[in-house]
């Protein structure tokens, strides 16, 4: 799989040709993660900052920029772009990025579809 994604172009190594399998992964990280698996690295982005601590010259700027676009991230002000990714927020952004993939879904009212969805899989 790590080889499939370094083909892809999906990750980077974190240095010495290592991946670092245990080193935490930021919120910056995540987003070209999952960007670059849906996009490649060629794809239009709103290039007005949305986020205080992302200006354009960050190195994950234009990827955060996308997740906004593409609803993908629904926080505004601050994306805490270093911080590390907890479990639940890299969940959220998996599966918004899989609702965008499978269904064209581009909302900012993913709940209400994630409801609709539980209702009819119903309790099991």
């Amino acid at each position: 799989m790590l080889l499939v994604r370094k083909r892809r172009a999906t990750t980077s190594l974190c240095g010495n040709n290592n991946y670092c399998p245990s080193d935490n992964v930021t919120r910056g990280q995540i987003a070209a993660f999952i960007i670059r698996a849906l996009y490649g690295d060629n794809f239009s982005y709103t290039t007005t900052p949305y986020f205080s601590d992302v200006p354009s010259s960050h190195v994950f700027f234009k990827y955060v920029q996308k997740l906004k676009d593409e609803w993908i991230t629904t926080v505004s002000g601050t994306y805490l772009v270093d911080n590390p990714v907890s479990r639940s927020e890299m969940a959220a952004f998996v599966y918004r990025a899989f609702l965008k993939q499978c269904c064209g879904v581009r909302s900012s009212n993913v709940q209400s579809i994630i409801d609709t969805l539980m209702g009819e899989i119903g309790e099991r």
